[in-house]
């Protein structure tokens, strides 16, 4: 019974979980699944809840990561301190290697998929505090799920 009860409360004593330490828990979960299940999954961001959503191929949920710490609630209204938006990598161009000319349109993906062998569209994280105008940028290896680099931008 003491076990019990200690646990819960180490639980609930517990610093949240900082928003860049979830999403990178979620691009690993969707590598891993995707490998374990060998079905093609999807990770999104629902905005409407604040979540990060693995999804099969079908739109099963297999998974989904949350941010309640991070968002506001007023009464019946809930507003995310953050937004997560998802990139394609664009493949470098010409001799001198340079990112070439891509629309914003072209390169903003709804979600992310992720292949039973191991691999992921080429993609980048962004996660635009609101609060601060500060936004996080995380490039993700397409062939691990682990962080490449992570930079700060201020807007």
């Amino acid at each position: 019974m003491f076990i019990g009860i200690s646990g819960t409360f180490a639980r609930a004593s517990k610093e949240p979980e900082p928003p860049i330490a979830i999403l990178r828990a979620a691009v690993l979960e969707a590598t891993h699944l995707a490998s374990k299940g060998k079905e093609v999954t999807h990770l999104r961001f629902d905005d409407e809840n604040g979540t990060l959503v693995i999804e099969n191929a079908a739109g099963t949920q297999l998974s989904v990561r949350e941010f309640d710490d991070f968002v506001v609630q007023d009464g019946d209204e809930r507003e995310l301190l953050f937004t997560v938006t998802f990139e394609a990598e664009t493949p470098l161009q010409g001799v001198s290697g340079d990112e070439g000319e891509w629309d914003d349109e072209d390169l903003s993906l709804r979600r992310v998929t992720f292949h039973p062998s191991g691999v992921s569209t080429p993609f980048l994280a962004r996660l635009i505090h609101h609060d601060t105008d500060k936004e996080d940028v995380l490039r993700f290896d397409p062939f691990s799920g682990y962080v490449l680099f992570e930079e700060e931008e201020e807007e």
